[in-house]
């Protein structure tokens, strides 16, 4: 933990070489930790990041004030330039300094002070309350032989319980990295100020940072929130969301609303549409940004890239869908969008890739397929898979009702074959019954008639001692 009591200023500019830097790791810092123990003392602590310094504490930031009978202790924290990083609570202090003309010291009265006009602000939690320095009209006053010229009023950037963002950019997570930020109290953001959102996916921050690819930036105000100055959008790791997405980006509690709007949404605002804005880091890409007034949300959905052409939906149909083997089936692709090729998964070991839109496969093997159709296009692809699509039976063995020889010639007459046509068998021959099956001949191919019957007529060969036949479906 490091302690600021007495008279310490630091000061972290741009060092010429390279930003400046300071850094905490896995403790807290408080500014005015200690108490004043001279009467009528004037104490000032300031810490003050410039010029593209940076200060980044992992833990919390604390402006705090112990005091003593007319004296006065200063604690000013200024953000001009730069960055500042608070994982933990960002205190922006705990009273509220009020010179009068009762007295010709000033009173004992805190004055933390926490002034932005400028850089960059990371934090995790960020208490605005009590966070006003105002100072009355009276005239130089003498403390320990120290002159102060007090103007009417001064204020930081924490007026009440209100943080205002003129002019520097409000970074949840830190630039490049997802993460949340709590304001206890409400914020204004106004002028040239910045509101940064990163999105690496759609799961929403819920702590200060997230290591992860799948979160996006998510600002949450317990006491409203008034826009204004820009919105910067970043896609992070090259995401592409859908386009029914739809990201919370800030959000209101306890009954309190979002008013106003960025001044660099395009569009016609109506209703709870507030505009579009550009994605900064993608090329023509925009998003929706609209209140949820239900909710007290920020949106962003709508996810658009003008210009560029869709991927194609792929879709197919197939006839017959079950049948014996061989079947062949007449296959269709009904994909949409601009689409130049199928590539085609049959399920029995097969592809083709076809500009067709109508062709045919046949299978001949028995079982139950899945088939795959990826639709490629200009825009990229698309896949669609039915799963056990296409079902082929073995076809049930005919029936051999009669052999007769007649001149020179041997007659094979038979039914129960496969019906409807486009079906054939094998008769094969061998003089040597053991042999092994494929090792016989084929001597004729012949359909099936329309109702399962066959005749088949072959000639007896002369000087074989004896022929055995085979009648088999392929």
């Amino acid at each position: 933990m490091i302690a600021v009591s007495e008279y310490v200023n630091l000061m972290v500019p741009d060092s010429g070489s390279g930003p400046a830097a300071v850094n905490v790791y896995n403790g807290n810092c408080t500014l005015g930790a200690g108490a004043i123990n001279n009467a009528n003392a004037l104490e000032t602590n300031t810490i003050m990041i410039q010029n593209g310094g940076a200060v980044s504490i992992n833990g919390n930031l604390t402006l705090d004030t112990v005091y003593a009978h007319n004296s006065i202790q200063s604690n000013v924290l200024t953000l001009a330039a730069g960055k500042l990083v608070v994982s933990g609570t960002l205190a922006a202090g705990s009273g509220t300094s009020i010179v009068t003309n009762a007295s010709p010291y000033m009173p004992a009265s805190p004055m933390n002070l926490f002034n932005w006009t400028g850089g960059q602000l990371t934090v995790g939690t960020l208490t605005v309350s009590n966070g006003l320095w105002i100072v009355g009209t009276t005239n130089s006053l003498a403390i320990n032989n120290k002159y102060s010229t007090n103007p009417a009023v001064i204020y930081g950037s924490c007026n009440g319980i209100t943080l205002t963002n003129s002019a520097g950019i409000m970074a949840p997570g830190d630039i490049g990295v997802a993460g949340k930020t709590t304001i206890n109290g409400s914020y204004a953001q106004t002028g040239s100020s910045i509101l940064n959102i990163d999105i690496f996916g759609t799961t929403q921050a819920s702590s200060f940072q997230h290591a992860d690819t799948t979160h996006y930036d998510f600002l949450s105000v317990s006491n409203g929130a008034q826009l204004g100055g820009s919105l910067v959008v970043n896609l992070q790791n090259s995401y592409a969301p859908p386009a029914t997405a739809a990201f919370n980006i800030v959000q209101t509690l306890n009954g309190t609303t979002i008013s106003g709007s960025f001044t660099n949404l395009t569009g016609v605002p109506s209703g709870s549409f507030m505009g579009k804005v550009v994605v900064a880091n993608a090329t023509n890409a925009t998003f929706d940004v609209y209140t949820n007034v239900s909710v007290n949300a920020l949106y962003l959905t709508n996810y658009t890239v003008s210009g560029s052409t869709p991927a194609p939906v792929a879709s197919f149909s197939g006839t017959p869908l079950t049948g014996i083997r061989p079947l062949t089936v007449t296959f269709t692709n009904t994909s949409t969008g601009n689409f130049t090729n199928g590539v085609w998964n049959f399920g029995d070991g097969s592809t083709l890739t076809t500009a067709s839109l109508n062709f045919t496969h046949t299978y001949t093997t028995n079982g139950v397929f899945t088939v795959s159709l990826t639709a490629e296009g200009v825009g990229g692809t698309n896949m669609a898979t039915t799963n056990n699509y296409i079902t082929v039976t073995v076809p049930a063995s005919p029936n051999l009702t009669s052999v007769a020889a007649s001149g020179g010639s041997l007659i094979f007459q038979g039914h129960g074959g496969p019906t409807g046509g486009g079906y054939y068998y094998w008769l094969l021959s061998s003089t040597n019954l053991t042999l092994p099956r494929a090792q016989w001949s084929i001597i004729a191919t012949n359909p099936f008639n329309a109702d399962g019957s066959f005749s088949n007529s072959v000639t007896i060969p002369l000087g074989n001692p004896e022929n055995f036949y085979l009648l088999q479906m392929p």
